[in-house]
């Protein structure tokens, strides 16, 4: 009894050997590098909680109707004191200058559409 077997069913079942090898390859790759993991992992929340991450907050939201002093004290809360040394010498006056040029923008904008 002879088995023939096609030059054509030869190489598809080469080809199909050959695939299902490179994807069982390439599976095992992905699941030892843990990607999957990263795929579907839930997003890491900003840590609010963290005192850096309250003072860059409290840093960008200075407003310009209430006292500076109570910002900036507001601002050094996560900080340490040379930081807030720095911040109050450096940076404080740029932002809150910043703060009360875009405030006024608003206003001097706002009412002339009114007039307008």
């Amino acid at each position: 009894m002879n088995i023939t077997i096609s030059k054509t069913s030869a190489m598809r079942a080469i080809i199909i050997f050959t695939a299902l090898a490179l994807l069982v390859w390439a599976g095992s790759l992905a699941f030892s590098t843990g990607l999957p993991v990263r795929w579907f992992a839930a997003p890491t929340p900003i840590p609010q909680a963290q005192p850096a991450m309250q003072a860059v907050t409290a840093m960008y939201s200075a407003d310009p109707a209430s006292e500076r002093s109570a910002w900036e004290d507001k601002v050094c809360l996560g900080m340490t004191v040379k930081g807030c040394s720095v911040f109050r010498a450096m940076y404080a006056p740029a932002i809150w200058t910043a703060s009360t040029q875009k405030n006024e923008a608003s206003r001097n904008h706002a009412s002339s559409c009114r007039h307008a």
